[in-house]
């Protein structure tokens, strides 16, 4: 479990996460509907699903969630609830629907990531097993988002389609070394809610 530990004080966090081998094709708009039924049972925190593919990380998940919550907390949040919020901070965009086409579901997504944002550890588990009661996923095999070089050449190619410059592409492409990916990430992302604070 991921507790928010960055130094503006903002209401706790308890951030986690599960990862789920979901049945294809999805269905996509009964899933959504049902997230907002779930998300209407929980007092304090959300639930997010995302396609576990397109995620680089954990610190990917901690940010976002933790921007999220911060966005909200200084009145500068662009949509109207915080797994939404959290959405476009893990695709990095200020647009609803390139978010859902960087890290959303899709119809033929195989693994599902469940991401949990409360209060305490006590809701974060109540939120787990509501969840499982109605989505009855089996668990994946793997328990943690872990990433080769050559996935995360592919991540930072989605992520910074637009952005980024083909030489730095090719530097990166060619290096292949996990740090120097992810810190390219971390250095693009963080301009992105920089930018994006700046425009609300």
């Amino acid at each position: 479990m991921l507790k928010d530990s960055l130094e503006i004080t903002l209401p706790e966090l308890w951030v986690d996460y599960r990862i789920y081998s979901s049945p294809t094709p999805l269905d996509v708009s009964k899933i959504v509907t049902e997230m907002k039924l779930l998300n209407e049972q929980l007092e304090t925190g959300y639930l997010q699903l995302v396609d576990e593919s397109r995620i680089i990380d954990e610190q990917q998940l901690l940010s976002a969630c933790w921007h999220a919550s911060y966005a909200f907390y200084e009145e500068m949040n662009i949509s109207r609830s915080m797994d939404v919020e959290t959405l476009l901070y893990l695709a990095g965009t200020r647009q609803i629907d390139q978010a859902l086409e960087i890290v959303g579901l899709k119809e033929q997504t195989k693994i599902v990531l469940l991401v949990n944002v409360q209060r305490t550890p006590e809701e974060v588990m109540r939120a787990f097993e509501l969840f499982e009661g109605i989505f009855q996923w089996p668990r994946s095999e793997r328990n943690s988002i872990s990433r080769t070089p050559d996935e995360l050449v592919r991540l930072l190619s989605l992520y910074m389609r637009r952005d980024m410059d083909t030489g730095i592409k090719k530097q990166v492409t060619e290096k292949k070394t996990v740090e120097r990916i992810r810190q390219h990430w971390i250095d693009w992302m963080m301009s992105r809610v920089a930018l994006t604070a700046t425009l609300v």
